[in-house]
């Protein structure tokens, strides 16, 4: 444990005398854009590409401001290439962003992964309908099979009203899973499967490039074979969870798929039950995600994150759980649940292949499904976390950690594969094979 807090501090301290070299001795080239051209955006609105970026006509652009703006653009997930680059024309100098577009309709079958485990496998069919009249509203139905059946329903809309920046989110869902809790398992006797349906229906708004708040009003209606199950509702074999929520989030990173800077924030309110049936209590949701360079190869990146679960007829379903979602590499299939969830990471890593367009020119297959941005990175972590019951104190010592290293294999805008070796406090060794950004 010494031995990891000396590697976090090291690093720490590495990106913080990066930065103040980087400021203090070195200044960027820079133009002063006079016009902006998009090109290659047959289907998407100009407006959605224009509200991504941090200048307007007139402004100073430097290169790393360039590439900045080249990845957020590239978070959208609806292009597959994006490259932005300045060209003088007579006495002025117009900034060039060429895009190219995804495709975005899609029927495809699929298989995942169910709480991060490769024995809980998911298939069945996805349709997404992505950038839906180019104004990049993404409409999504998934029916899936294997473990936990489902299916869900969702419709996204970032221009409910384009001047007031106000969005909209709808998301249903209706499944029968299998229970988490290992207390809920013990009072029934065996693990068992319970009814699960969610709608939730929200109001956002973009208060800047950066941040945007929402609130939802959502019901949950849980199913389960017998009411000894939980105990908080006696006699009762079905939960009706009314409840309302607001969420604020801080997005500054690059490319949010895998970031290399900027800063993530999201905290989350939820009041569960609204006093129903004397159901009465609050989901405390916090995230913090830091991304930094610390030189031109090395960028390092740390989180720290809680959930915090209180009040009176609590529902499993609520629960804090370590081992499905949230996991500790070095412990990755350690469960834990109880009231309070903290989690801590750091991780820095190489590029080996920073970018690498990958196009193809198969038959029959639609080109825009045949290019991709691919790139091989190396990586060192070290991840902490524990969950504690209310009224239980926090000891360092009934923290699950772990470290060690891999690599990240990026296939976007689709998705990304990790393959790492960890090891946790006691020295024992495990692989891990995942899907998707660790944080």
């Amino acid at each position: 444990m010494k031995r990891l807090i000396f590697v976090f501090l090291f690093l720490t301290c590495i990106s913080f005398a990066q930065t103040v070299k980087d400021t203090a001795y070195y200044q960027e080239p820079f133009v002063v854009i006079d016009s902006i051209i998009l090109r290659g955006n047959k289907i998407t609105e100009p407006h959605v590409i224009m509200n991504e970026l941090t200048f307007k006509p007139g402004d100073t652009l430097t290169l790393s401001a360039m590439n900045f703006n080249r990845e957020r653009i590239y978070s959208l997930g609806i292009f597959n290439k994006v490259n932005l680059y300045p060209m003088p024309d007579e006495h002025k100098m117009n900034l060039y962003i060429d895009v190219e577009e995804a495709w975005y309709i899609w029927p495809i079958p699929f298989i995942e992964l169910v709480d991060r485990d490769w024995k809980k496998l998911s298939y069945g069919i996805d349709l997404y309908i992505k950038n839906f009249r180019g104004e990049n509203q993404t409409l999504h139905v998934k029916g899936g099979f294997g473990y936990d059946p489902h299916l869900t329903l969702s419709y996204y809309v970032p221009y409910l009203y384009r001047k007031e920046q106000i969005y909209l989110n709808w998301s249903a869902y209706y499944g029968n899973i299998k229970n988490r809790s290992l207390i809920a398992d013990t009072l029934f006797g065996s693990n068992y499967k319970q009814r699960y349906i969610y709608s939730a229906l929200g109001i956002g708004k973009r208060f800047s490039l950066y941040d945007r708040a929402i609130i939802s009003g959502m019901f949950e209606y849980v199913k389960t074979p017998q009411s000894p199950v939980n105990p908080n509702f006696p006699g009762e074999t079905i939960a009706r969870i009314p409840s309302v929520s607001i969420a604020y989030s801080h997005d500054s990173r690059d490319l949010a798929q895998f970031p290399s800077k900027g800063v993530y924030i999201a905290s989350e309110y939820d009041f569960k039950g609204l006093g129903i049936k004397d159901t009465r209590y609050s989901v405390f949701i916090f995230d913090y995600r830091q991304y930094q360079e610390i030189s031109k190869t090395i960028s390092m990146k740390w989180r720290l994150a809680t959930r915090q679960v209180s009040g009176n007829n609590i529902h499993y379903i609520d629960y804090s759980y370590l081992g499905y979602a949230e996991r500790i590499r070095g412990n990755f299939t350690s469960q834990h649940e109880g009231n309070s969830l903290y989690v801590a990471s750091v991780e820095a890593k190489y590029p080996i292949i920073k970018e690498w367009n990958l196009k193809l020119n198969l038959p029959i297959i639609p080109q825009a499904l045949q290019s991709y941005r691919m790139a091989l990175y190396y990586q060192i972590f070290f991840d902490a976390g524990t969950v504690r019951k209310n009224g239980e104190p926090i000891n360092i010592n009934d923290f699950d950690s772990g470290y060690g290293g891999g690599f990240t294999v990026l296939f976007l805008p689709y998705n990304l594969i990790r393959l790492e070796m960890a090891l946790n406090k006691f020295g024992k060794k495990e692989y891990i094979v995942d899907i998707g950004i660790s944080f």
